[in-house]
């Protein structure tokens, strides 16, 4: 199954270049409209994150936090390979990721600052959580990438629907709750809700 799939990842490997470059643009696009409250998809975005996902990450629990940041990701790129049926809408996918991920930085410095202002650990069991959880976390963008390159090559390769599902499931799905278990402990540490009694390290 892994070698089938990696066989996928490397036909989409270009794909993956051209899908995040173009997910980079609609970040900074993103960043940018992020500052008009008056815009309808800023204010969707800002209702999402202010009543919905901080404070799911404000928990106290790490298993709490972590399912929420796994189950936005999976939804998230899940829909993206949904819409990617043609060149045109696979496009119009990576952009519209880039362009709410942009909107979603910019706005959590206003719905959930406490969570962007990193605490120094106080403990050598905090420094090596957040180490941990850090790295761990970078395997997100990975995940993002690789569903990128999965969307663009469905026409480009091109690649069966079959096949992206096949190789998002075996790489995407595992990167994705990797991550957000990292994230999961990081913000815990940074923000001083790690207990002892849910933190896994």
């Amino acid at each position: 199954m892994f070698e089938q799939t990696w066989d996928i990842l490397l036909r989409a490997a270009a794909s993956m270049l051209y899908g995040t470059g173009l997910m980079l643009v609609g970040v900074g696009a993103g960043l940018a409209f992020g500052r008009y409250d008056t815009l309808v998809v800023v204010r969707l975005i800002s209702w999402w994150l202010g009543r919905v996902v901080v404070p799911l990450l404000r928990s106290r629990h790490w298993a709490i936090r972590s399912v929420a940041v796994f189950v936005n990701n999976a939804v998230v790129l899940s829909l993206l390979l949904c819409v990617s049926g043609s060149y045109v809408t696979a496009l119009i996918g990576a952009a519209a990721l880039g362009v709410s991920l942009g909107i979603a930085l910019q706005r959590l410095h206003v719905v959930g600052d406490d969570l962007t202002v990193a605490l120094p650990p106080r403990t050598a069991r905090g420094r090596r959580a957040l180490r941990v959880g850090i790295a761990l976390n970078l395997l997100e963008p990975a995940a993002i990438i690789i569903t990128l390159g999965l969307c663009l090559g469905m026409t480009t390769v091109p690649l069966a629907l079959g096949e992206a599902w096949r190789a998002f499931s075996v790489w995407v799905i595992p990167l994705l709750l990797a991550g957000a278990c990292g994230e999961g402990l990081w913000r815990g540490v940074v923000s001083g809700r790690s207990g002892t009694q849910d933190t896994p390290v």
